[in-house]
């Protein structure tokens, strides 16, 4: 759909270079100078005149846009020296130029193989900015030899970094940091931002992230509406929303059966309800032991529904079944005997869209797998670890590809954290919305409610996902405008009609 923020692959940004060159008959040098000028601008705005800069050059084309900026900002009246991480002598092609013209004008270039730690870290301390140009598109793997040695020297210091197309060491096509990695104050990068500027952990890296152009329309090199990968935001958002009709009832607005709760954790059911109903659900049906019926007292828009034994399942979906035609379980759900029942009944019954949260994910590897029931699953990086037979440091360091797994596996997956991907057969995203102020106690809870809504108005499991989650990510942030701390799950799920009132 036109008009809505994807995310590219290396490969596609090469190609989108490779068409400029060839197609359109840019030379290299032309593309280097415009993406070199455009990034200048940005160190010039982060320094004042007199100060020293450090451009960090590699020998590709990264470096060769290095180059650009610190002939521009010699030009804006900063004091640059440049150290190239690797053999000068073999630079070729546009890059070649430009080192030549700098060493014409006089402007520092320092081989880093032929000057000490010492050296370098002087200049760098006495930095007013660092330029990374090390490493850009299309880079994988740990640094090695003077590309690892100028990562470590440049983390050695608190001075401002820009990096140019990516933090060295993060690998834009999935987010991964296999080894170090510079951590940048700002990225700017060209044409559009990459994958691993917001899959973490190569977000937390990548710091602000700017796109420039190279001079020429992006949407002439590169097919702007056939990125599979999403950029889930506020614009995503407005174009897929289900929208309210003018003769709508509670039940065409949508309706949640919440399967949640416990006497261990009863108030998670009402956060699950909270979330649904905050987020546009016509009825939600709570189905739970009598214990947790108090904790939804302060929600008397909640039909409860007690159950005592998992022989009432049936009788509860005959009854709730034509109303309710999206199921969240698991919040909260406990992992006692009554607790596995219970999500297994429900599970092998006939419910054609599931969403499954908390301890039903703990359960969910021994259910029978199902050709015919849609599933949206919402784990946390320590659930997902379960679900995978991983660590959590493994999924942490892997995010994208633990989503994808998952997604592949279930259906739609959620994977939860900075930076929540969403990830299906069909499509796969970043929310671009969230903060600190999520990681509260039942906050997972909100979120689950909030996708069982969205989901019961008719859209995609997908969007269901990705809406739902960009919603409740907005309601965080609104919430930490007071403060990032002392927010309650509660009061995010209360924010969500604020978010929807302006998304729409």
């Amino acid at each position: 759909m036109k008009g809505l923020s994807r995310l590219y692959s290396s490969q596609e940004i090469a190609r989108a270079d490779l068409k400029a060159m060839e197609d359109l008959a840019i030379p290299s040098e032309i593309l280097m100078e415009n993406a070199g000028a455009a990034c200048a601008e940005f160190a010039s705005s982060m320094t004042s005149y007199g100060d020293r800069v450090v451009v960090m050059a590699g020998i590709g084309n990264n470096g060769g846009d290095g180059m650009v900026v610190a002939r521009h900002l010699d030009r804006m009246g900063r004091s640059v020296s440049v150290f190239i991480a690797g053999d000068s002598g073999k630079v070729k092609g546009s890059v070649a130029v430009n080192l030549n013209i700098l060493k014409s004008i006089g402007i520092p270039c320092f081989d880093m193989a032929s000057v000490s730690d010492e050296f370098i870290r002087r200049e760098i301390d006495i930095a007013s900015l660092v330029v990374d140009a090390l490493l850009g598109t299309g880079a994988s793997g740990e640094p090695r030899d003077q590309i690892l040695r100028a990562v470590e020297l440049v983390s050695d210091f608190s001075s401002p970094v820009m990096s140019i197309d990516g933090p060295t060491g993060v690998n834009l096509d999935d987010g991964t940091v296999p080894g170090k990695a510079i951590s940048s104050d700002l990225t700017v990068t060209m044409v559009s931002k990459k994958v691993g500027h917001m899959v973490a952990p190569g977000k937390f890296h990548s710091g602000r992230v700017e796109v420039v152009h190279i001079g020429v329309s992006t949407s002439r090199i590169l097919d702007v509406d056939s990125a599979p990968f999403f950029c889930l935001d506020d614009k995503y958002v407005a174009s897929r929303l289900p929208k309210t009709a003018p003769d709508s009832n509670k039940y065409s607005r949508g309706g949640v059966l919440v399967v949640a709760g416990s006497s261990e954790y009863p108030g998670a059911a009402a956060l699950v309800a909270r979330g649904a109903l905050r987020a546009g659900a016509g009825i939600c049906v709570v189905v739970a032991k009598e214990q947790v019926r108090p904790y939804l007292s302060s929600i008397p828009e909640v039909i409860f529904q007690p159950i005592d034994s998992v022989k009432d399942v049936p009788g509860i979906l005959d009854r709730w079944s034509s109303s309710c035609s999206v199921t969240v379980m698991g919040s909260g759900l406990g992992r006692s005997s009554f607790a596995e029942g219970l999500f297994r009944a429900f599970w092998e019954s006939e419910l054609s869209c599931v969403v499954v949260d908390g301890d039903g994910l703990g359960f969910l590897p021994d259910m029978s797998p199902s050709n015919f029931r849609k599933v949206i699953i919402t784990p946390h990086e320590g659930e997902a670890a379960r679900l995978m037979g991983w660590s959590r440091e493994r999924v942490s360091s892997n995010r994208l590809l633990t989503a994808g797994s998952l997604g592949g596996r279930y259906g739609v997956c959620l994977l939860k954290g900075p930076g929540s991907i969403v990830s299906s057969r069909e499509g796969r995203g970043v929310i671009s919305s969230g903060d600190q102020s999520l990681a509260v106690a039942g906050s997972g809870d909100v979120l689950a409610g909030v996708v069982g809504a969205i989901w019961s108005r008719s859209c995609t499991p997908f969007d269901a996902a990705a809406i739902g989650g960009w919603l409740h990510g907005r309601a965080g942030e609104l919430c930490s405008m007071r403060s990032m701390d002392g927010v309650l799950a509660s009061e995010i799920a209360d924010r969500i009609p604020d978010v929807l009132g302006g998304s729409s």
